[in-house]
């Protein structure tokens, strides 16, 4: 990269970390997320918006190589940072309710997705991939937003981030199903699917195993050589797991949070802490920016706004009772189950993935994809909102009980009748 290159590459890199800031600061002074600032300011100063507008020849903001790097730094930070807030023995707490839930979640909401689709009309083939686009939870989104509302030590925040860790491994499962049948033509079968479930959370409590006995002794002994070691050998050990996790066929972001969980057992704990809490400043508000960016308005004016709507009830409904009524059951507690639900709305970078995955091989047209990464950005948006809200008005919640008790009955009677009506305008 030619030096005048690299320092524009830079300057843009910092002019969108200045706009990220300053938006969470108006969106925290304005009583919503600052996650929420942040995602805003990408889309406002995004490629398909101000971002885009050339100057000079060139675009204001051009998103590049160095910022697409710096935001998955981001997302592997922010995970790390999750695992920290939660030791192995907290984890044992909830770990039956989360795997529970997780699994629960992304079966019940690949089972509705997908019958929607197809009683739209729409082949088994593209239900497959709408069903598995919208069956992921964006672990990020959720994280930051329990962080930044200061509830990351809650019951409720640890069975969120569990079980979309869950949701995470099986939707990675769910893609490379997707991958084999589209890119080999291999048959389906319940039990390849079931094999590959399973193989990949075993391969998940493995790295997780190893690191909760191993990592602490490492970072303990490392301390005492001296300054800096200590913080250097954490960010070795985040990042080295995250590839581990990757060469294994899962996402490095379960490595990174497997990494802080083990970390979260070590007398340094603290250190570590204030070091990444530094090294976050720059990179987490990276990525919501590159999320934020990657939404396109026309995407919502150049869809069928009613498909957008009835896909959108589908992915909210699929995840506040997928989630939602497995986590009160165990928690005993439905207020806490509607949180959980809520804090798994938002989907992310899987999505996307899925999508681009049916697009390019021909099984998605341009108008479900458009539908589909319209949906994807309005559950980033609206989960941080929903989040703060749930928390904010607790009488209101006291008021949502009675209707989420029936919410399984409701939904679908509902979803049914925008079905009847969009069969016959399809």
């Amino acid at each position: 990269m030619e030096p005048d290159i690299l320092y524009r590459a830079v300057v843009d890199l910092c002019l969108l970390l200045f706009l990220a800031q300053l938006s969470a600061e108006i969106a925290s002074r304005l009583r919503a997320p600052k996650v929420l600032g942040i995602l805003v300011a990408g889309t406002i100063f995004g490629p398909n918006m101000l971002g885009g507008v050339l100057v000079g020849g060139r675009p204001l903001i051009e998103f590049n190589e160095l910022i697409y790097v710096f935001a998955e730094i981001g997302a592997v930070l922010i995970l790390f940072t999750s695992g920290l807030e939660m030791t192995f023995m907290e984890f044992r707490s909830v770990g039956v309710c989360s795997l529970v839930t997780g699994v629960v979640d992304v079966v019940f909401s690949y089972m509705l997705v997908y019958i929607v689709t197809v009683m739209l009309g729409y082949s088994w083939t593209v239900g497959m991939i709408i069903a598995g686009a919208l069956s992921a939870t964006s672990i990020a989104v959720s994280a930051l937003t329990m962080k930044e509302l200061g509830k990351a030590d809650t019951q409720e925040a640890k069975v969120i981030i569990n079980a979309a860790v869950v949701d995470d491994i099986l939707a990675l499962t769910i893609l490379t199903v997707i991958l084999t049948y589209v890119r080999k033509g291999a048959p389906l079968s319940p039990l390849s699917v079931a094999q590959l479930a399973v193989s990949s959370l075993v391969l998940w409590f493995l790295i997780l195993l190893v690191g909760v006995y191993f990592i602490p002794v490492v970072l303990d002994r490392t301390e005492k050589i001296g300054t800096g070691v200590l913080e250097s050998m954490a960010i070795l050990v985040c990042f080295g797991t995250a590839v581990l996790a990757s060469i294994l066929k899962l996402s490095p972001l379960v490595g990174a949070f497997s990494a802080g969980m083990a970390i979260a057992s070590s007398r340094s704990l603290e250190k570590v802490r204030s070091f990444i809490a530094n090294i976050e400043l720059v990179f987490v508000p990276l990525f919501f920016v590159v999320m934020g960016a990657g939404i396109d308005p026309r995407a919502f004016l150049s869809g069928n706004l009613m498909l957008v709507f009835v896909f959108t009830l589908v992915a909210i409904l699929s995840k506040v009772v997928g989630s939602g009524i497995p986590a009160s059951f165990f928690l005993k507690d439905p207020r806490r189950g509607l949180r959980i639900g809520l804090g798994m709305i938002s989907r992310g970078e899987i999505g996307f993935v899925i999508a681009s995955v049916g697009l390019t091989n021909g099984i998605l047209t341009g108008d479900i994809y458009t539908t589909l990464v319209a949906v994807v950005c309005i559950t980033v948006l609206i989960t941080p909102f929903l989040l703060r809200k749930s928390y904010e008005a607790e009488g209101l919640l006291e008021r949502l009980d009675g209707l989420y008790s029936g919410l399984s009955k409701l939904g679908p009677e509902l979803i049914l009748k925008l079905l009847r009506r969009l069969q016959r305008h399809h």
